[in-house]
Parts: C-alpha cells; sequence; structure tokens
C-alpha cells in the first residue's frame, strides 16, 4: 500500500503554519513528509510570493519563516477551512 499522495496545496499550507515559528529544512520535510527536491519546489515556490523568507540562526544555519504576507495568506486559508468545516489539526 502506498502512502497518501498530498496535494500541492495541502503540502504549501502545512508548511506555512509549520514555520509560523522558524524552522530548519530538515524539519520542515519531516513534518511536510517531502524529500529535498520536493522542498526545493514547494520553498521557491513560497519565497517567489513572499510567504516565506530565510533568517540565520545563531549557528548561521538557514531558517525558513513567514512573512507578514504569509501570515496574512494563513488566516483567509483558516477562514477558508473554517468554511468548509476543516479542522487545522486534520493538516497534521
Amino acid at each position: 500500500m502506498q502512502p497518501e499522495q498530498k496535494s500541492d496545496s495541502d503540502v504549501i499550507i502545512r508548511m506555512l503554519y509549520y514555520c509560523t515559528e522558524p524552522r530548519h529544512q530538515t524539519q520542515i520535510m519531516s513534518y511536510c513528509e517531502i524529500d529535498a527536491a520536493q522542498f526545493k519546489k514547494y520553498v521557491q515556490h513560497c519565497m517567489k510570493r513572499n510567504l516565506v523568507k530565510i533568517e540565520v540562526d545563531e549557528e548561521g544555519s538557514d531558517e525558513y519563516v513567514v512573512t507578514e504576507h504569509g501570515a496574512e495568506v494563513l488566516g483567509t486559508a483558516a477562514e477558508i477551512m473554517g468554511v468548509l468545516g476543516i479542522e487545522k489539526g486534520e493538516l497534521k
């Protein structure tokens, strides 16, 4: 039996929710259940649209965090999910 395939929008919403706090690439990949190639695709998509930005942590490693615009998009997504009756916990 193959694992359930998530849609691009599911992965992006999960990534945005998870990155409301700064996260490293490996953390995001694990949480979103994606590989490095998929991570690159999704993070580039989000960065092009000003949803996620890179910050550097104290050790000099890249961390990804939502932008102000990304937080606005998450708010809209939460409203839509509420109307559709989808719980945030269903994204996990």
